[in-house]
């Protein structure tokens, strides 16, 4: 009995127009409230994807860059052992092995020729000037010989030419081939030159400012990375935060619908209840009976319940001398009669 007054008293007061239309206003904020949230959950993803995409194509792009770096680094490294043979600490090129081996044979033949000239004493000796010939032809003759440079003709070394025409066709050929060779190694000699440290110095130092341009757009690129990886986590713990709102907003949400389900039934019941009309007291469980003055006579209480006339005048007797309680509610009646309940009274047949 006690739960059922319990229930009655809950139901009673949220049937209060006031307070039903209070509950209304308050659902329809958490329901405005819910909306905001998902809006707000919605664009934080849309963010983030569009995040994730960027700092996707940026990892991609990041690979191809440094890989474009690298061959241009080993393109520069690779510029002085594939464009440049032999290059020395100073400025001057070196005089290639074939060449060297010229300047010597020059070397030589001038000493020959000198002493050729200036021996004219030895000259007259038909041996020395037989084996002297002979040393000269050999030395003209040498298998892999390459063109040697005279500076002019002079009369007496075509004297001593003279003897061996052979020698003087011979030293002919080779002068006419050792200027062409002169000048193919002037040729190679500047080409070497343009090539010397100081203008491989001046190449890279042309090729620095590129490598620091592409270093410094590295950087950044690594930056605004970091700046979109940084973007991105902060975006995780608002989304985190949002849903972790959104979940309680969720069980608020659901705890309320639980609240208007149960009032829903409550209402419910006390409308079946109204609907129900009362025929028997709910003290003796008899009938009531017609009359005002019948001891089964409806009679209410001032809390709104209705006995029979017999039962309300026992409990006013064992109650005596304070006010009665209602069997019902337990509510104290204070007023000194009871009303008839003239709508549970049978009709009179």
């Amino acid at each position: 009995m006690q739960k059922y007054n319990d229930e009655f008293n809950f139901c009673m007061w949220h049937t209060n127009p006031e307070n039903v239309k209070t509950l209304k206003s308050k659902r329809r904020e958490f329901i405005t409230m819910m909306d905001q949230l998902a809006e707000a959950q919605t664009s934080l993803l849309e963010d983030s994807n569009c995040i994730i995409k960027d700092s996707k194509t940026m990892i991609d792009t990041l690979p191809k860059k440094t890989v474009q770096e690298q061959e241009f680094y080993k393109r520069i490294s690779l510029c002085v052992p594939n464009n440049i043979l032999n290059v020395t600490k100073s400025s001057k090129p070196e005089i290639p092995e074939n060449f060297q081996q010229i300047l010597k044979r020059f070397d030589k033949m001038q000493e020959w020729s000198i002493g050729f000239l200036v021996s004219r004493v030895a000259r007259r000796d038909e041996k020395f000037d037989i084996l002297f010939l002979d040393n000269a032809t050999k030395l003209l003759t040498k298998p892999g010989l390459v063109a040697v440079k005279f500076e002019s003709w002079t009369p007496e070394l075509g004297v001593g030419i003279a003897q061996n025409s052979d020698f003087k066709f011979r030293f002919t050929q080779l002068n006419y081939e050792e200027k062409f060779h002169h000048h193919k190694w002037k040729t190679i000699s500047a080409a070497y030159s343009s090539k010397s440290p100081e203008e491989l110095k001046r190449r890279l130092e042309s090729q620095k400012s590129v490598l620091e341009e592409e270093e410094r757009e590295e950087k950044k690129i690594e930056d605004y990375v970091t700046k979109i990886l940084d973007q991105f986590q902060k975006v995780q713990l608002q989304y985190v935060f949002v849903k972790q709102q959104l979940e309680e907003q969720q069980k608020v949400q659901s705890e309320l619908d639980h609240t208007e389900k149960s009032v829903k039934s409550v209402q419910d019941l006390i409308r079946k209840q109204f609907n129900t009309v009362q025929k028997e007291c709910p003290v003796c469980l008899l009938d009531f009976t017609n009359g005002i003055n019948s001891e089964r006579c409806p009679l209410v209480w001032q809390c709104g319940h209705t006995t029979c006339n017999n039962c309300s005048q026992t409990l006013v007797d064992i109650t005596k001398p304070f006010k009665p309680q209602c069997p019902v509610c337990r509510k104290k009646h204070t007023l000194k009669k009871f009303t008839p309940n003239f709508g549970l009274m049978p009709k009179p047949t």
